[in-house]
């Protein structure tokens, strides 16, 4: 059976929490984003490589949230394309990265 090693480079990426939507490699994810911060958090991740990190909250509530709130696992995405609405939403479709 063969192994693998794997070489992991650290890496500081910006979090975006999901409510009631998991994120998996590989698969293209649209989400649409309503609160400030996370708004920002995309927004500046356009501007440095695109690259973020969506997690799952546990259950469906208005932040701030806590660690235990969130599950461990997370997906990094790469942000393929991102629009504001006039209604101040930001939609924007991620690709799961493998």
């Amino acid at each position: 059976m063969p192994s693998y090693i794997e070489k992991v480079e650290a890496a500081t990426l910006p979090v975006v929490v999901l409510k009631g939507t998991v994120a998996f490699p590989s698969i293209t994810i649209n989400v649409e984003i309503n609160d400030d911060e996370s708004i920002s958090t995309v927004k500046h991740a356009n501007e440095f490589g695109s690259y973020l990190i969506f997690l799952t909250a546990k259950e469906i509530k208005d932040p701030p949230y806590t660690s235990d709130d969130l599950y461990n696992v997370g997906t990094v995405v790469k942000i393929k394309q991102s629009l504001m609405t006039q209604e101040g939403t930001l939609r924007v479709i991620a690709e799961g990265i493998s």
